[in-house]
């Protein structure tokens, strides 16, 4: 096995826990699904020094196998790109869902308060008929 090969087997297997990462941001919360992402990122670094030492040793192979080792890395990292959209989704629908839940809890802030104020203003108004007809 050369040693692109054997880089090529490690990004694999980064790539596979990449994508179970992933999985995981989806399914988490909070500290944990923070902890998920620093992990992915740990692994999107991991994965991009592998790219990196791929096409350094693909510099040294013959022109023959210089083509078809930079067609395979091109490939890994338009994996790799869409494997951090992917990941980027996920976060973005968290923030979508944590946007929906504070919109409705400031509506419910406002409607309590407009709640409130009616009720102030039947009290003060029963207050002062109450003062009206006793003094009358």
């Amino acid at each position: 096995m050369s040693l692109i090969e054997s880089y090529e087997q490690q990004y694999s297997t980064v790539t596979a826990d990449i994508t179970h990462t992933i999985s995981k941001v989806a399914v988490s919360n909070g500290v944990e699904k923070q902890n998920n992402v620093k992990q992915a990122d740990k692994l999107f670094e991991e994965a991009n020094e592998l790219l990196e030492q791929m096409e350094l040793e693909v510099k040294e192979q013959g022109p023959k196998e210089r083509q078809k080792y930079n067609t395979r890395v091109k490939s890994f990292k338009i994996e790799l790109t869409k494997l951090q959209t992917d990941l980027l989704q996920e976060m973005d629908t968290a923030l979508g869902k944590s946007s929906r839940v504070l919109s409705g809890m400031m509506q419910r802030i406002i409607q309590n308060r407009v709640m409130l104020l009616g009720v102030g203003l039947l009290v003060l108004i029963s207050i002062i008929l109450s003062i009206y007809f006793m003094v009358r």
